[in-house]
């Protein structure tokens, strides 16, 4: 159903005449559906289907949700060249993000409602790379918040997942080694990043 769904969606969101990701709403729609049904499946590997699962996956739909707004942003002026109607085109930079930060603050605060310790992660350790993007309102830090915001959410997977954090040091090394032979570039460098954050 998943891979169907995926399949469906990706066309849709692609080619035309539908071409979701060049209409504000489709597009949103379309990437939160397909991250809430990633967080569906997990959520689903370990209990039956009930009326908990909606309740349970929100903080992580929110989080994912306010992560994708932020991806909007950084083409807005190619898009806007291109006449592409997307989010950040039709509504600003200021719009959006006082949007995603609105989505985060919901999505805290049922983190703390369901006592969902892993979901909190993420969202603490997000907090101060959220806050800059209202104080500044500035692309560069959106762009910040959404790299650190899918680490911390990656990391927070280890804690009930520990092996999953062996695979992320594979593949982060991995990667580095691609790079540097391919483009001979240095990339990622996650420590230098965060350390520019500041």
């Amino acid at each position: 159903f998943y891979l169907i769904f995926m399949l469906l969606t990706g066309y849709f969101y692609n080619f035309k005449p539908v071409q979701l990701k060049n209409r504000p709403w489709g597009s949103l729609s379309a990437n939160a559906l397909m991250g809430w049904l990633a967080f569906a499946i997990g959520w689903s590997a370990n209990k039956f289907i009930s009326n908990e699962l909606l309740i349970d996956t929100l903080p992580y739909l929110l989080f994912n949700t306010a992560l994708y707004l932020f991806t909007t942003l950084p083409d807005i002026n190619g898009d806007e060249s291109a006449k592409k109607n997307t989010l950040a085109v039709k509504y600003g930079v200021k719009s959006v993000i006082l949007s995603a930060f609105f989505l985060f603050g919901i999505g805290l605060m049922i983190s703390f409602m369901l006592n969902d310790y892993q979901s909190l992660t993420f969202y603490i350790l997000s907090i101060p790379f959220f806050i800059m993007t209202i104080t500044s309102f500035e692309v560069t830090n959106t762009i910040k918040a959404t790299k650190f915001g899918i680490l911390f959410f990656a990391l927070s997977i280890c804690l009930k997942i520990p092996v999953y954090f062996l695979l992320m040091l594979t593949i982060f090394f991995l990667t580095k080694i691609y790079f540097r032979y391919r483009f001979n570039l240095n990339y990622p460098r996650i420590l230098k990043s965060f350390l520019k954050s500041w």
